[in-house]
């Protein structure tokens, strides 16, 4: 993400420098074309912000000890315009007091719906809290990261493996 804003400071420095040793029309036109850039790569983010929308496939999922429990978010774009990068922080409380963090990043197509999938490995009987409480949407070039708070939640119950009996005769 860095290398973006790298990117991004010196092309501006490099347009700055193009108008200090240019006399002619073409640094304006330059100046130009790279404020509009920004501009209109914001208005696409903000536009994007408030049409993403974001669930859990599941509001009560219950796994086996030992397993991974597979966690779906669904993000549901209602714009014509595709989300090309964004990211949302999931924090899972256990019930021994426990915070467990995961960054997601994921993508959504233009009126659709896609899903980002995550593991969360189930070591011991207990249940956990899954919530997430923001979605930073990103513009295209990535240098403007706008935030939408979305607060959803999930709860993962993990049960004891039961083992099979077969039937007495």
């Amino acid at each position: 993400m860095a290398g973006h804003y790298i990117v991004y400071f010196l092309s501006f420095i490099a347009v700055f420098a193009y108008n200090i040793l240019d006399y002619s029309y073409i640094p304006f036109i330059v100046d130009v074309v790279f404020i509009v850039i920004s501009i209109v790569s914001l208005a696409v983010a903000l536009v994007i912000r408030s049409t993403v929308r974001a669930e859990f496939a599941s509001n009560m999922i219950i796994v086996e000890r030992g397993q991974k429990a597979k966690i779906t978010i669904q993000l549901k774009n209602s714009s014509y315009v595709p989300v090309n990068y964004c990211k949302f922080v999931v924090k899972c409380r256990y019930s021994d007091n426990r915070i467990k963090t995961y960054r997601i990043n994921s993508h959504c197509m233009a009126n659709g719906t896609t899903e980002a999938d995550f593991e969360i490995p189930c070591n011991e009987c207990q249940s956990v809290r899954i919530e997430t409480a923001r979605i930073y949407v990103y513009d295209y070039l990535k240098v403007i990261m706008l935030c939408r708070r979305i607060d959803i939640s999930s709860c993962l119950l993990v049960m004891p493996q039961i083992p099979d009996v077969g039937a007495i005769s």
